[in-house]
């Protein structure tokens, strides 16, 4: 949250009209296959330091980003530019496929076609700064931050954009939920970002308190992930959709997230070009559930051995794995959870070990290809292909779905993609996150999108009785 306020990217996201827009860059054009994007920097930006922004300043944070990413995730968004490989390893001191041509412009370079590579270009690993590390282009810069508890930001004057509305925010960081609740209620937050749930959900049912609620789909999704090359998922599709159709995810959405989520029948969330609202996907049917059983060749559970599933040990995981559990033994699925703290479960995902584990996703851009590529593309085994999925019609049509410059061939070849894969379950999907965050009773034009980035330019506070 705190990032969003400060810095920014080449391009930003577009909710309303679904696209990437120029931010700090102005426009940038391509080659015919793809490979190589110049990209015109915008030389009316400022950093909040009074520095002109450049092209050797992109490089330069790209650089940094690049090396102080602390997960895959991250990192693997710079795996398609030429020298990533090369700088990760430390064979060279640089991303040589970045180059700064002159001031205002920057050429990145690929080692296949992408497309879509401008969209990457909207997520925070890609944000830029200055030399201080605190100092960056946002529409608001740190005035003081003594303690990373309690952050004052003030209003960036040489904005680029629209100035801010605010003249200041001030930024508490909680230790405890229950605190930041409390202090909520007292109207001593303006906006709170976490809300616990059972709050959430009174919120929700209450006709005053439910225009507070930042209700909006996030571009999140929970599901549980089968590692396709260990038994008894390996070789197994029918297993692997029993399981699907035997979860009833709308009451584990009622009890455990306060109704506060979306059923997920397929990989791509709701909220982006490419989410097909008519794929079949997959819903609570115990019917269909035993038949596939049956298929699988363990007609009610008969002769199939206890299924462990992993997830990192908090109230809320633990509610998930054992109404999960519960749900399974329906279909005569016995399942052993293993709560691991997170630190011991973050080694295990690290290690792509785990037969059947708690995944959530927060997709890195907002475009299909994020959820499709990323988790289920055989070159991301390793990285981001957690359960180790590998189908060639399905690499195939994502490498075709990037190098197509119809949008609508390239949606299309998305679709088809996440049907085969939806078919093959790979996943037991379960839902669709939803927002946590509540406002103030005075604050107004409050706008975030799907991956959680809120424009803090366009926020008006509105106090009672004031003109």
């Amino acid at each position: 949250m705190l990032g969003s306020m400060i810095y920014e990217g080449l391009v930003y996201y577009d909710d309303a009209e679904q696209k990437i827009k120029p931010n700090l860059a102005k426009k940038w054009k391509m080659s015919e296959d793809f490979t190589q994007y110049i990209i015109y920097i915008n030389k009316r930006v400022k950093l909040h330091n009074g520095q002109n922004m450049t092209a050797g300043m992109v490089k330069q944070s790209w650089e940094k980003n690049l090396l102080q990413a602390n997960d895959w995730a991250a990192v693997s968004l710079y795996k398609d530019i030429q020298g990533f490989s090369e700088r990760v390893r430390g064979l060279n001191n640089e991303i040589t496929g970045v180059q700064a041509l002159d001031n205002e412009r920057l050429q990145v370079t690929l080692n296949a076609p992408n497309a879509g590579f401008m969209n990457t270009l909207a997520n925070p690993v890609f944000w830029i700064f200055g030399e201080e590390e605190t100092v960056g282009t946002g529409p608001f810069m740190v005035q003081s931050n003594p303690d990373n508890k309690n952050i004052v930001l003030i209003r960036n004057e040489e904005y680029h954009r629209k100035k801010p509305c605010l003249a200041a925010i001030e930024m508490t960081v909680y230790k405890e939920q229950s605190q930041a609740w409390q202090d909520y209620q007292e109207g001593r937050l303006d906006l709170i970002s976490d809300v616990p749930l059972s709050e959430l959900k009174s919120g929700l049912e209450d006709e005053n308190l439910k225009k507070r609620v930042v209700d909006r789909p996030l571009l999140t999704i929970y599901a549980l992930g089968y590692n396709v090359t260990h038994a008894p998922f390996s070789n197994n599709y029918y297993l692997r959709r029993a399981l699907n159709y035997a979860v009833n995810r709308e009451e584990i959405i009622k009890k455990a997230f306060g109704s506060n989520a979306l059923p997920l029948k397929g990989a791509i969330p709701q909220g982006i070009p490419g989410y097909d609202e008519s794929i079949p996907g997959y819903s609570y049917n115990l019917e269909k559930a035993a038949a596939l059983m049956n298929e699988a060749g363990y007609p009610q559970g008969k002769g199939l051995p206890a299924i462990t599933l992993c997830f990192n040990d908090n109230p809320g995981q633990r509610m998930i794995a054992e109404m999960v559990a519960g749900q399974l033994s329906d279909i005569g699925v016995k399942i052993n959870l293993i709560p691991l703290d997170w630190e011991a479960y973050k080694k295990q995902m690290q290690k792509f070990t785990m037969a059947f584990f708690r995944l959530e996703w927060q997709m890195d851009y907002s475009d299909a290809d994020s959820i499709m590529y990323n988790l289920f593309h055989s070159s991301r085994t390793g990285m981001t292909n957690f359960g180790n999925y590998y189908n060639a019609q399905v690499d195939k049509l994502l490498n075709d779905a990037r190098s197509y410059a119809s949008e609508e061939d390239r949606l299309s070849a998305l679709n088809k993609a996440e049907r085969i894969v939806v078919d093959d379950a790979p996943y037991l999907w379960i839902l669709q996150r939803k927002s946590h965050l509540m406002l103030g009773a005075d604050v107004r034009e409050f706008y975030m999108d799907g991956l959680s980035i809120i424009d803090w330019s366009r926020i008006e506070l509105h106090k009672a009785g004031a003109m």
